[in-house]
């Protein structure tokens, strides 16, 4: 233990010397005038001698500047290093060209607020040569409006040093990177800010399609966090290289500030409760559940903190965060590791990186970390860990998709077989209705002509036994037995034409019978397979107030399954009765049947077709709601026992079952017609 407590103080002291000797060495470096040699040049203005002077209240001028005493200019902190300051700051600078090219620029590389150059020639006339930054409102520097980064146009004669006043105000860290660019280094500068920002750009574009489209596949609670942090990624991407400011709202002098302020926070809260969902992390889970509660709070008191507080204390606050807080949501992380929940490992490398970058980019902020690396190559580091971040994560949740995608494709195929057992199961109800609704009807038809036949019967057994007492008496005479011979000449007829209309309606019933359970294809005479169908319905509504009526053409025969085309035509009926003629009275529903016209329904030489509507002419169906007629599950009678299945399964049987078609005409306050084409079964459907 004591070796360890000497290491740690040996390292410290090491690393207080090199932090401590790095102002001092730099200032033995210091040269005096920016000398612009070639075209080529980049020379950043911390290496040179710099002059700085305050300005709290952000009201002087630069005239005022200029004329201030030599005491008030003190020389800029090592690295142009003024942290999180209110403060109005001026800087003053001699630069002088020794090249046949006037053109330089000054840019700005770590994007302040606001930064205004004033150029004094050898008279001491001052001539603003423009203002640029994030919060600069209209640019005014015509080459600023061009480039990928803030950045001035100096025009420097050449001969002495020329007298530049540099104007500056941030409400983040004052740490500018000022860079006196020629020509030739600025084309290379924008196309490496070019570069760097269509890489982020096109990264966070490529993340927020993967989460919008996968949000709308699985609409989850993970994957909607997932879509708000690229949303949030995407933002801290077009804020660190600049694209906000120079591309997205050029014109917004507060958006990009108030982007910055509440952007790290809000992002915080939205990592921490997509970490909650992607490791599974509930109250089961009594020690990582409450060290994430305990982070919740501290992010959301964070959040409403730099919300409340001015804008430089606000910033400071958030780079304090990060450095004394971020790092516990990597140890709640690694604790995730160690218990082994599912995507712990891949989230732990994932913020790894990026709250790594994040520490990196507060100390530089905060002016902790001074290492020139560090400077010139921090919204790199901060890119990279966001990059890697949003990778790993994007390749977890890609993980998770599938999974879910495979979840939910099995759960939609076990409903769909689900609804068409039910569908099947439906139809074959429907089936043993119409049946016993035909067993019904049949009963009641044989009620007449049996009554009859029973009345018959007894009366011949009446009149015989008094025939018998009369030819036993010797009272028969010729006229009564001429009387019982008539009677029983009639009787017998009539007798006779009832027991043949019995044995018509049980044959005609035992036929649609079994055309009902066995759904069996044959060659049918649909012309007489359809009026029995209508005779079988009649007594339905023989107390309607509306009527049955047909008209049906001879010699109509198809290739079909006889118990699907009655479902499908007492289903179409039952429909025109119980909802088309609904409430109203002397109403018809018309059952037609005949030949197609062979051009108007396109059908090839020699195949048959049949063409069959079922018409009423009552209310009709309102224009809005004929679009889904056949949808399922839609039915403006759920008060009535409807379930919004009948006209989808007349469809779904002539389609899939009678290779048919089934077509729907209303006109309202007219009437409705269906319309059906039936055609020959082909092979595939004559195994029904």
């Amino acid at each position: 233990m004591h070796a360890i407590k000497n290491w740690v103080k040996t390292v410290s002291f090491i690393l207080v010397l090199t932090v401590s000797g790095w102002p001092a060495a730099a200032l033995e470096n210091l040269r005096p005038v920016l000398d612009i040699t070639n075209g080529d040049n980049r020379l950043p203005l911390a290496q040179y001698v710099v002059m700085a002077t305050l300005d709290p209240d952000g009201a002087m001028t630069a005239a005022q500047a200029l004329t201030l005493p030599a005491e008030r200019w003190r020389l800029a902190p090592q690295g142009l290093r003024f942290g999180y300051t209110a403060d109005t700051v001026w800087l003053r600078f001699e630069a002088t060209r020794h090249t046949t090219n006037p053109m330089a620029v000054l840019a700005e590389r770590k994007s302040i607020d606001l930064f205004e150059v004033f150029q004094v020639d050898g008279e001491g006339l001052i001539r603003s040569l423009g203002r640029h930054g994030w919060a600069s409102g209209p640019l005014k520097s015509a080459v600023g409006r061009n480039l990928s980064f803030p950045a001035i146009a100096i025009n420097l004669p050449v001969g002495g040093p020329v007298t530049l006043l540099v104007r500056m105000h941030s409400s983040t860290a004052l740490n500018p990177r000022f860079e006196l660019l020629g020509t030739d280094r600025l084309l290379v500068e924008i196309r490496s800010a070019s570069l760097l920002q269509g890489m982020a750009s096109g990264f966070a574009a490529m993340l927020l399609i993967f989460a919008l489209v996968t949000v709308l596949a699985v609409p989850r609670i993970e994957f909607l966090l997932f879509l708000a942090f690229a949303i949030l990624s995407s933002l801290m991407a077009a804020y660190f290289t600049g694209l906000a400011s120079s591309w997205f709202w050029p014109g917004s002098t507060r958006l990009t500030p108030l982007l910055g302020r509440f952007l790290a926070p809000l992002f915080a809260v939205v990592s921490l409760e997509f970490c909650r969902c992607l490791l599974g992390i509930d109250r089961s889970r009594r020690g990582l559940y409450g060290f994430m509660a305990v982070l919740r709070v501290v992010f959301v008191v964070q959040l409403l903190a730099v919300g409340l507080l001015p804008g430089h204390l606000a910033f400071r606050l958030s780079a304090m965060m990060s450095i004394l807080v971020y790092p516990l949501f990597i140890v709640l992380l690694a604790l995730a590791t160690v218990a082994r929940l599912k995507n712990a490992r891949p989230a732990m490398v994932a913020w790894f990186f990026f709250i790594g970058a994040m520490v990196v980019q507060a100390l530089y902020n905060t002016n902790l970390v001074m290492a020139a690396w560090v400077e010139r190559y921090n919204l790199i580091i901060v890119l990279v860990g966001t990059l890697l971040q949003n990778g790993i994560l994007g390749a977890t949740i890609v993980r998770r998709a599938e999974v879910a995608f495979s979840s939910e494709r099995i759960k939609r195929q076990s409903a769909e077989q689900q609804v068409a057992q039910a569908r099947e199961q439906i139809v074959i109800a429907e089936r043993m209705s119409n049946l016993a609704t035909l067993v019904s009807s049949v009963s009641h038809e044989l009620g007449t002509p049996l009554g009859i036949g029973v009345t018959l019967g007894s009366e011949l057994c009446a009149r015989s036994s008094q025939l018998a007492k009369q030819c036993q008496s010797g009272e028969l005479t010729q006229a009564g037995f001429d009387e019982y011979l008539e009677m029983v000449r009639d009787s017998g007829e009539l007798l006779e034409n009832n027991m043949r209309r019995a044995s018509e309606l049980i044959n005609g019933f035992k036929q649609l019978a079994v055309d009902q359970s066995r759904l069996q294809a044959r060659e049918l005479d649909v012309s007489h397979y359809l009026r029995q169908l209508v005779r079988s319905l009649q007594p339905r509504y023989k107390h309607s107030p509306n009527h049955l009526q047909a008209s049906i053409a001879d010699g109509l025969a198809l290739l079909t399954v006889p118990g699907y085309l009655a479902q499908v035509l007492t289903n179409l009926i039952n429909n025109a009765f119980d909802h088309g003629l609904l409430g109203l009275e002397n109403g018809v529903v018309r059952l037609q049947a005949e030949w197609p016209d062979q051009a108007a329904a396109r059908l090839p030489p020699g195949q048959r077709a049949i063409r069959l509507v079922v018409s009423d002419n009552g209310r009709g169906i309102p224009l809005e709601l004929q679009a889904r007629v056949f949808e399922q599950f839609f039915t403006t009678a759920a008060d009535r026992g409807g379930t919004g299945l009948g006209l989808p399964i007349a469809r779904g049987l002539m389609t899939e079952k009678l290779n048919g078609r089934l077509e729907m005409r209303s006109t309202p306050g007219q009437g409705t017609s269906f319309e059906l084409l039936l055609h020959d079964l082909p092979p595939s459907l004559r195994e029904a």
